[in-house]
C-alpha cells in the first residue's frame, strides 16, 4: 500500500514539473518572439531628486530590427524640446532601422556616445524609464550600429569601447506579399463615362524564402550616401567595410576612426555627460598616408596595415583618457573549487601508491 502511494505521488510530481516546463517554457518563448531585440530607455542620474535640471540620456542596446524606429520614436515625443544624448552598445543588426533612427537623430541634432548603462532603479512615472549610471567598460558599436553613431552631432567613442565594420549581409528570411484583386465596370455613351464602380474581388498572400546573400554594388553606394550625408567619409567606410567578412570584424582604431570621421572624440563617458572635469583635446587628425593623401582612396593593403596599427600612446599631443580598470580578485567560491580539486587529486594519488606498494610478509627480515 505504502509502495502504491508512492509511486502515484511520484507520478503527480513529475506531471507537475512536466505542465510548469511546457507553460513556462512556451511563455518564454512567445515572450521573445513578441519583444522587441533593442532596448530604449529615458534615463537620469539616480542621484535623488534632480529636477529641474537633470542629467539624462537616451539608452540603447541591443540589435537593431524593424520594431526600433517606432520604439525611437515614441522616445522622442516624451523628450519634448529637451535634447538628450544617445548612449548605445549594440552588435549591429538591421541596417535600414539603424539609418531610420540616425536620421532622426541628425534631424534633432542629438550627441551619439558608444557606452551601457546599468540601470539601478525601474520608475514608474512618465519623465524617465529608470535611473543608472554609465559604463562604457564593454561597449560595443559594430556593423549596422555605425549608421547611427555617423549621425551623432557629437560622436564620442571612449578608449574602452570596441568600434568596428564587415561586410553587409541580407540574412534569411521570409517575405509576404499581400495582392488585392479589384474589379471596375464602367457604363460608357460613346467616348463618355456615365458611371463606374469600383468592387473588391478577393485577396491573395504569397509567401517567400529569402536566402542570406551579399547585397549588390547599389546597396553599398547607398550607403556611402548616407555617411556622406552625415558628414563622415561614405568612400573610406565601405572600403573598411570589405576587409572582414560578414563572419568576422575589423576594430576600427584611433587613426581608422579619425580619418574617416566617424569619431569625433575619445572623451570617457563621464565627462561627456558633464559627470566629471572634461580632459584636454583628443588628438589632432593624425597625417595620412602619401597614397591615400594623393589619390583620396584607400586600398586594401593600406587598410590592413592601418587597421593593425596601435594607437600612438608616445605622442604628447595624444593624451591617454582611458581609466584603468582594477582586476577583480578571484571569487571565493572559485578558489573553494580549486582546493577541493586538488585535494581530490591528492587522495587519488595516495590511493593509487598504496595499491601499487607490495605487502611484506611479517616473517622476513626487516630490510636493514
Amino acid at each position: 500500500m505504502n509502495t502504491t502511494k508512492h509511486i502515484a505521488m511520484k507520478n503527480i510530481l513529475l506531471a507537475a514539473t512536466l505542465f510548469s516546463i511546457l507553460f513556462f517554457g512556451a511563455a518564454t518563448a512567445t515572450r521573445a518572439a513578441t519583444e522587441p531585440k533593442m532596448r530604449i530607455a529615458l534615463v537620469r542620474t539616480g542621484e535623488g531628486a534632480c529636477l529641474p535640471v537633470c542629467v539624462e540620456w537616451i539608452s540603447m542596446e541591443g540589435e537593431f530590427d524593424s520594431a526600433t524606429p517606432a520604439q525611437f520614436r515614441a522616445i522622442v515625443k516624451r523628450i519634448g524640446a529637451r535634447r538628450p544624448p544617445v548612449l548605445i552598445s549594440s552588435p549591429g543588426g538591421d541596417i535600414s532601422a539603424a539609418e531610420s533612427v540616425g536620421r532622426m537623430i541628425r534631424k534633432l541634432g542629438l550627441d551619439v556616445a558608444v557606452s551601457k548603462t546599468q540601470l539601478q532603479i525601474v520608475s514608474a512615472k512618465q519623465e524617465a524609464d529608470g535611473r543608472g549610471e554609465p559604463r562604457s567598460f564593454g561597449a560595443m558599436c559594430n556593423s549596422a550600429c555605425t549608421f547611427l553613431l555617423a549621425a551623432g552631432k557629437r560622436r564620442v567613442a571612449p578608449r574602452n569601447v570596441v568600434v568596428g565594420v564587415h561586410e553587409a549581409v541580407i540574412p534569411d528570411h521570409d517575405a509576404q506579399q499581400h495582392i488585392r484583386y479589384y474589379q471596375t465596370r464602367q457604363l460608357k455613351r460613346g467616348d463618355k463615362i456615365i458611371s463606374s464602380e469600383t468592387r473588391f474581388v478577393a485577396e491573395r498572400v504569397i509567401k517567400q524564402h529569402i536566402t542570406r546573400r551579399p547585397p549588390g554594388a547599389a546597396a553599398y553606394k547607398a550607403f556611402g550616401r548616407y555617411f556622406d550625408e552625415m558628414g563622415v567619409s561614405g568612400t573610406r567606410i565601405i572600403d573598411l567595410m570589405h576587409t572582414a567578412a560578414p563572419e568576422k570584424i575589423t576594430v576600427l582604431n584611433d587613426i581608422l576612426l579619425a580619418t574617416s570621421k566617424l569619431v569625433t572624440e575619445r572623451t570617457p563617458i563621464d565627462a561627456f555627460l558633464g559627470l566629471a572635469p572634461a580632459p584636454s583635446a583628443w588628438r589632432t587628425e593624425p597625417a595620412l598616408p602619401a597614397a591615400v593623401a594623393a589619390t583620396g582612396r584607400w586600398k586594401i593593403d593600406q587598410l590592413a596595415r592601418l587597421r593593425d596599427t596601435p594607437p600612438p600612446r608616445d605622442d604628447p599631443k595624444h593624451e591617454e583618457t582611458q581609466r584603468v580598470e582594477e582586476e577583480e580578485p578571484p571569487h571565493p567560491r572559485s578558489l573553494l573549487v580549486v582546493a577541493l580539486a586538488l585535494g581530490a587529486c591528492g587522495l587519488a594519488v595516495a590511493r593509487l601508491s598504496k595499491r601499487r606498494t607490495p605487502a611484506r610478509n611479517p616473517t622476513e627480515p626487516p630490510l636493514p
